[in-house]
């Protein structure tokens, strides 16, 4: 009964990590492009807009920049161009 259980957790345990690992892979890729209305542009792992009028950009090396949401000119993902073609 025991050994049961314990196969059952350690499935679990496994497809769960599986899945922990793929997410974790996923956000980590640096797939996105944000240009601002100046013309300065940056790769980065993904841009979170706040209510306050700010926006967080998440750059490929783990650093942040925070600019204001207003001056961001365009966000193009990987998958943004493949849907294109």
């Amino acid at each position: 009964m025991k050994i049961k259980y314990l196969i059952i957790i350690s499935i679990i345990l496994v497809v769960y990590g599986i899945g922990l690992y793929f997410i974790i892979q996923e956000s980590n890729q640096c797939d996105t492009h944000v240009t601002l209305t100046d013309g300065e542009t940056y790769d980065c792992r993904g841009v979170h807009s706040f209510d306050s009028g700010i926006s967080r950009i998440k750059l490929c090396d783990g650093t942040s920049v925070e600019v204001p949401t207003i001056r961001i000119k365009s966000i193009i993902t990987e998958r943004d161009l493949i849907k294109s073609y």
